[in-house]
This record gives C-alpha cells, sequence and structure tokens, in this order.
C-alpha cells in the first residue's frame, strides 16, 4: 500500500533527510528540493515571488552540503502561474549562494530538451544529482500541457505528482490527455508500488480558517 503523508503543517519540514518541502499561499502550494552531491533540483517557485523563499532553499540546502558547490536546478511540476511565480528570484543575477542557477522555462518545450524526455508524451528521463543518485521524470500531461511526474528513486522513493494527483479538487484541461496520463501513472505505480515511500501533490484543500487544511476538519 502506498502511503499517505502525515498531515503537514504550514512550515518547511523534512520530507527526508535531503528532500524537502515548503507550503505558501492561500492554496497551500508545496515545492520540492531535491540536494545531492552536485546539484540540487528545485521544483516549483510557488504562487509569488518572496525574497525569503529564496533565502530558505539556500539554508534547506545547506542542511545537506555546502551550496557554494552546488548547481541549483530550477525546474517546475507544471506551468501555471501559481508554480512558477517565484522564477524571476533566480533570473536576477543572484544565485542565492549556490555555485550557479539554470531555470527550466515551464514550457514542454522547454522541459523536454531539458530532462531528454523525446518521446513525449510517452517515456522517461533521468536528472543526475551526482554520487550515482539521480530522479526519475515522466511525462504526465493533461492538467497541464507540459506537466511532469518526479520519483526520488534513489533517494526517499517520494513520487511528486504535482496538480496531476492530490488531495483536493483537480482541474483537467485536456480529457483525453488526462486519461492517458492516468494510465502512464497506475502502470508506473503499479510497477514500483514495493518501493514507493509516498505519493505527495502540490496542493492540499485549505479551509476559511489560515493554516488549518479541509482534511483536518473531516472525521473519518
Amino acid at each position: 500500500m502506498i502511503r499517505r503523508p502525515p498531515r503537514s503543517t504550514l512550515s518547511s519540514s523534512s520530507a527526508a533527510s535531503d528532500v524537502y518541502k515548503r507550503q505558501d499561499g492561500y492554496e497551500g502550494n508545496f515545492v520540492f528540493l531535491f540536494v545531492g552531491t552536485e546539484r540540487a533540483v528545485l521544483f516549483d517557485t510557488g504562487p509569488a515571488p518572496l525574497p525569503e523563499f529564496k533565502a530558505a532553499i539556500g539554508e534547506l540546502a545547506a542542511r545537506v552540503t555546502d551550496p557554494s558547490e552546488l548547481e541549483l536546478v530550477v525546474a517546475h511540476t507544471h506551468g501555471h502561474g501559481d508554480h512558477v511565480a517565484g522564477d524571476c528570484l533566480w533570473e536576477d543575477g543572484d544565485t542565492g549562494g549556490f555555485k550557479t542557477v539554470r531555470v527550466v522555462g515551464p514550457d514542454q518545450q522547454a522541459v523536454c530538451a531539458a530532462f531528454g524526455l523525446v518521446d513525449w508524451p510517452e517515456g522517461a528521463a533521468s536528472v543526475d544529482l551526482g554520487s550515482g543518485r539521480a530522479l526519475g521524470v515522466f511525462p504526465l500531461p493533461g492538467h497541464e500541457p507540459s506537466h511532469i511526474a518526479v520519483y526520488d528513486r534513489d533517494g526517499s522513493k517520494v513520487l511528486i505528482t504535482g496538480d496531476f494527483l492530490y488531495p483536493g479538487r483537480i482541474y483537467v484541461h485536456d480529457d483525453l490527455m488526462f486519461v492517458e496520463s492516468v494510465r502512464r501513472l497506475e502502470a508506473f505505480t503499479r510497477q514500483h508500488q514495493a518501493e514507493i515511500s509516498m505519493v505527495l501533490g502540490c496542493h492540499i484543500e485549505m479551509t476559511s480558517q489560515p493554516g488549518v487544511e479541509y482534511l483536518s476538519l473531516i472525521h473519518i
């Protein structure tokens, strides 16, 4: 059985020793930082360009290694505005303490070029973090045309499903493409069911009470 993560707080927290998530915004946006020995990869930059968010990314990376020795790749689960609004923080020439920073555009062409996804929407690719650790990436369009999933196959075994799958209202942009991606995701989870530690999306449903998620008010 694939476990759902514990109900979260609204602060930075460790999902594993070197995988971190942060939540911002009224929709409960999560972003994910994977830290390796040669590079770190940040998926999504949130719904607003917050300077303190940029500082927090460097601080989180420093818990694992010296960020001045790492390339930071800023990428996205998909291209919706509440996932890319902070990109400008990394495009001003200030690396935020990292050795270098590379921002991947959120459009499908840029995503395919950056990750080597040559058979979109089929196929898969790898992102090398260094020392034999890599992330698996595969297409999940349907909610948004350039949507991807990310699997930390050599580390935490966490599967990131972005806005394609999460405990809340899911919006479908292209129903036929969404159905094909559901089949692709189902096949992947069946193949890796014994090893996937948890599945994490990019949102939770929030309530009108600040800091309280919708599911915390439901008694199951």
